[in-house]
């Protein structure tokens, strides 16, 4: 991988680069191109990130893409795993942009439009994302409240309980507040705090959750 890299890299332009220099390039370790599977994958997603640098793909930048992935015999499945991780991930971080003042305006909507556009990322995903966004941003915004000192807030009491079920999450997370409930009787709010699944083979045996229940403690703990 390292003499592939350094023949990409000494190239001008990638394009220049024929699936015969690259053959020849390697053909000195005795090792087919296919073996490199995981090493080109990851070399492929690294340009791509580097394209996506700007939040945007040139046509040129959209050429040397093509170009790279039939130097590298990538097949379409990996290639649309790497663009469909690498679109969640820049559109994560343009949301936390856009959201950074607790407000989108409508070019900033427009722009998160263009963007999933561009990344050809579909409109279902591209909202569960948004909405992830959204959360982060409140949570963000609520944390900063409570770190102003000018703010008044109750004082809270807060128990971390941690619960299982072999039939669903839903269930888990259902007995782990009943759980909760008992211990604090009273709470207020409540969140899920980790899930964990444990496996038997490729089916879930059980889910695992932690929740954190918070109430007032004006009565002190129960």
């Amino acid at each position: 991988m390292r003499t592939v890299e350094r023949l990409l890299a000494e190239a001008g332009c990638l394009t220049e680069i024929s699936e015969d220099h690259l053959s020849t390039a390697i053909a000195e370790h005795a090792v087919a191109l296919e073996r490199l599977h995981t090493g080109c994958v990851r070399l492929y997603r690294r340009f791509l990130e580097h394209c996506l640098v700007d939040q945007a793909v040139s046509d040129e930048e959209a050429s040397q893409l093509a170009h790279l992935r039939r130097l590298l015999r990538l097949q379409p499945d990996a290639v649309a795993r790497v663009h469909r991780d690498v679109a969640h991930e820049v559109y994560g971080r343009a949301i936390e942009q856009v959201l950074e003042d607790q407000r989108l305006d409508p070019e900033e909507e427009q722009f998160l439009r263009r963007l999933r556009e561009d990344l050809d990322l579909p409109e279902e995903e591209a909202e569960i994302l948004f909405r992830g966004g959204v959360e982060r941003a409140r949570r963000r915004f609520i944390g900063n409240l409570e770190q102003d000192p000018f703010v008044p807030r109750p004082r809270d009491y807060v128990v971390e309980v941690t619960g299982s079920s072999q039939e669903s999450l839903e269930h888990a997370v259902r007995t782990t507040l009943e759980q909760a409930g008992r211990a604090i009787p009273g709470i207020y709010w409540a969140e899920v705090s980790k899930i964990g699944v444990a496996l038997d083979g490729k089916d879930v045996a059980a889910w695992h959750v932690k929740v954190a229940a918070r109430r007032s403690d004006e009565d002190g703990p129960a």
